[in-house]
């Protein structure tokens, strides 16, 4: 069993990190829990640089506040959200991106975390 769970581990791992989407989970702290190297790439960093800080960290604290909570909070009461905004990414400058999060519960039936992917459109 242990073995399949080791195989199954990478397979996830390779999709995640193989995405061309940046992908993260984030915490009901909005924290980030993990990423995937698309994600890190964009950022200029390593996920050790990225996981466990908060958005507001990574995106600027008014873009966090006017962007992306309000869409965050909606997705923590059990929506799917979908929107598209401008951010400035280290790498790139001024981008478009479509945002998606999509409510992650835990077996409790909780929204505990949630997972958020981004397409760059420009």
């Amino acid at each position: 069993m242990l073995e399949f769970l080791k195989k199954e581990k990478s397979f996830a791992d390779h999709i995640l990190n193989n995405s061309r989407s940046m992908i993260s989970i984030i915490n009901r702290d909005y924290i980030y829990e993990k990423v995937n190297t698309t994600f890190c790439n964009a950022q200029l960093g390593m996920a050790e640089s990225i996981v466990g800080r908060s958005l507001g960290d990574v995106w600027g604290h008014d873009t966090f506040r006017d962007k992306i909570k309000p869409n965050i909070d909606r997705c923590f009461s059990g929506a799917t959200v979908k929107y598209e905004a401008s951010f400035t990414i280290p790498q790139a400058g001024k981008r478009f991106f479509e945002v998606v999060f999509r409510p992650f519960p835990a077996e409790s039936g909780e929204i505990s975390h949630l997972l958020a992917e981004t397409f760059g459109l420009t």
